[in-house]
């Protein structure tokens, strides 16, 4: 008696519903100082928060004045070490002029999932 091929594939169904959500998904923004859209007095740093772990090498963001076009100096954008992994800092050399800035960032999370997005604010 051979195990119908209907219920092999109900069992892989099932198996696969029942798989955890975590690792099937990507790092999404959860937050982020300043947030989007935002006026804000002068910034010392932009810190975005994630849903998930990332991959410090392979996660940058970088900061452009609209108006100009041109990119902010920044240190070395990082993502944070083991105290809080899920956030990704960028600290601009100067502080930022009074303006409309545009945010850009990809990340690579620790289980190799990457995503990409931009949000703009106003420093007052």
């Amino acid at each position: 008696m051979s195990f119908p091929r209907w219920r092999a594939a109900g069992l892989a169904l099932t198996v696969l519903a029942a798989a955890p959500a975590a690792a099937l998904a990507h790092p999404r923004l959860v937050s982020s100082t300043p947030a989007a859209q935002s006026r804000t007095p002068p910034v010392a740093a932009v810190e975005l928060r994630f849903s998930e772990a990332l991959e410090p090498r392979f996660s940058t963001l970088t900061i452009a004045r609209e108006a100009a076009g041109g990119p902010v100096a920044i240190e070395a954008a990082t993502a944070t070490a083991a105290s809080d992994p899920k956030t990704l800092v960028a600290r601009p050399k100067a502080p930022l002029a009074p303006g409309a800035y545009r945010v850009h960032w990809r990340v690579t999370s620790v289980d190799t999932h990457h995503v990409e997005g931009d949000f703009a604010f106003t420093v007052k």
